[in-house]
């Protein structure tokens, strides 16, 4: 699992997700910290976007262990499940 946490700029988060595809492993779970960008918008420039997903940590993080996980249409379960 990989969480990208760029500044909310779709560019560079495509940038940054398309050389992450191509220098980790197919089963890697390539996420995104974003809490305003399109998730599928992020997942279409991926040769597999089934690896795409948002993850969403809720603050103060100290005082809100909870952490949103957001798919997109093309999400696969299992990269769902190894986000939680």
């Amino acid at each position: 699992l990989i969480i990208e946490a760029a500044v909310e700029l779709m560019a560079l988060k495509k940038k940054i997700f398309k050389e992450l595809e191509q220098v980790t492993r197919p089963t890697c779970v390539l996420a995104t910290n974003t809490s305003s960008l399109s998730i599928t918008e992020l997942a279409s420039v991926l040769d597999n976007p089934s690896r795409c997903v948002g993850i969403h940590f809720f603050n103060p993080v100290g005082k809100m262990p909870l952490v949103e996980v957001i798919r997109c249409p093309s999400t696969d379960h299992d990269m769902v499940a190894t986000g939680y």
